[in-house]
């Protein structure tokens, strides 16, 4: 995993994140209102609108980038493993890993088809073509999904060119544990989602826009500038008040801070799944369920990436790889900004998932290792596959012992051990979780201690 030794130059910029998202967080929580009513004056200009829009809307795939990418590397895994056994089918019809990209492409061009046509034809209680969430009609929101299916179906194919004509000859992926840093994305993925909707339920936060003294009067004039609603037409004007009255938009009574719960938490469960209960009888703005962020934190999944390329198994980084993930810094910032203007969110929803994913990036991702690590290593012993050699190592210093497994190019540690009289239980313990006995163990001396020495001798009896 990271250390800052090798890779100070994310985990200082992580740092300094942290502690950023951490000091705005606390000074949001008492200023909150306040600072949606100065950022909610961007949505007057159509550039800032629209920057808005496309960030909005980005966010709503971006978190399945890492996604796809490990789905792509755990189908080349699987067929270059295949090929290191004898008379094995797929080795034969290697070819046959395209069926597996092919059935991703129609599933991707599909969903994509299916969001554009809700881009184009979107119904939010004011009619269809309208956008409520921006006050604006379909034009930005149509753009903005057509932009991102285009850029991020070039990035897609570009990656399986890469990985079937570049890497696939040499089994560089499997040979080197990438479907490792694929479940390590994954994971954080699901993990940080099920937290973040438990939480976005649990509070049932209203929008600053969905505030009654908000709705109508701000977005009310806005709507009317934008000519979303035509003061001339009554039933314009009734679609207005109906999505108010339908507790779709505009009913939150009064301003909520993050930390109180928007109703009763026993009575709001019955409308945590859509369409177990009326949603009218919700309380008022409780379906915006706004805190925390879901799209600040699908920035950070699109940052999951990075596992693809750092770690001891992966060449050195490179400037390309270190100028990209800091051109990550300044849009995470932009989307941070852009939920706030857009009213859709306040700064302590952001700056709380900012703050809540860094640490848990990286925890989630060491402990996923980890795993994995542990599985890989009982697999290769149980089914003794001479085209993958492993070996334990119980290395031995001053003042405490790793257990560590040489796999994928590097060694891992997966245990930290220190000298107390439960300590040969312990290894004892965790070496039987992954199949090997004391005599298996290579014993590794790093220190002339004498009571280590005495140690080692205890261990290899």
């Amino acid at each position: 995993m990271l250390t800052l030794k090798t890779y100070k130059w994310i985990l200082v910029p992580a740092i300094l994140l942290l502690v950023f998202a951490s000091i705005g967080f606390v000074i949001s929580t008492f200023y909150d209102l306040e600072a949606a009513e100065w950022l909610g004056k961007g949505m007057k200009y159509q550039t800032v609108k629209f920057i808005v829009v496309f960030y909005s809307y980005i966010g709503m795939t971006i978190w399945l980038v890492p996604i796809c990418i490990g789905l792509f590397i755990w189908l080349e895994t699987f067929y270059s493993y295949k090929k290191t056994k004898k008379h094995s089918w797929f080795k034969v019809n290697s070819k046959t890993i395209w069926v597996g990209y092919g059935s991703w492409f129609i599933v991707w061009v599909f969903a994509n088809i299916q969001l554009l046509c809700k881009a184009r034809f979107i119904d939010q209680g004011w009619g269809i073509g309208i956008n409520v969430d921006y006050v604006t009609t379909w034009v930005y929101g149509f753009i903005s999904r057509m932009i991102s299916f285009i850029s991020e179906t070039a990035l897609y194919m570009l990656v399986i060119y890469y990985f079937r004509f570049r890497l696939a000859k040499t089994n560089y992926l499997y040979n080197r544990g990438y479907w490792i840093d694929g479940v390590k994305a994954v994971a954080f993925i699901v993990i940080s989602y099920t937290a973040l909707l438990f939480i976005k339920h649990s509070f049932g936060r209203p929008y600053y826009m969905n505030l009654k003294s908000v709705y109508e009067t701000t977005i009310w004039q806005e709507a009317i500038k934008e000519g979303v609603i035509n003061i001339n037409d009554p039933d314009s004007i009734a679609k207005f008040y109906e999505a108010q009255a339908k507790n779709l938009w505009g009913n939150a009574e009064s301003y909520l801070p993050w930390y109180q719960i928007n109703g009763n938490w026993f009575y709001n469960l019955r409308f945590w799944i859509p369409g177990l209960a009326d949603i009218s009888e919700a309380p008022g703005g409780w379906r915006d369920v706004d805190f925390p962020s879901g799209h600040t934190l699908a920035m950070f999944c699109l940052l999951s990436n990075i596992f693809y390329f750092v770690g001891k198994n992966k060449p050195t980084v490179s400037k390309k790889t270190i100028f990209v993930t800091y051109l990550w810094i300044p849009n995470l910032l932009i989307m941070m900004t852009t939920l706030c203007v857009a009213r859709s969110h306040w700064l302590s929803d952001v700056f709380f998932s900012c703050m809540a994913a860094i640490p848990g990036m990286y925890f989630i991702a060491l402990k996923t290792e980890k795993i994995c690590l542990k599985m890989s290593f009982r697999h290769t012993k149980k089914h003794n596959d001479v085209n993958d050699n492993v070996e334990a190592n119980l290395i031995f210093s001053s003042s405490r012992a790793l257990l560590a497994i040489e796999k994928y190019g590097a060694v891992w540690n997966l245990k930290t051990f220190r000298y107390n009289n439960s300590f040969e239980h312990k290894i004892d313990k965790h070496i039987k979780k992954i199949k090997v006995s004391r005599p298996e163990l290579n014993i590794l001396l790093n220190t002339n201690k004498e009571a280590v020495k005495r140690q080692v001798c205890r261990i290899k009896q």
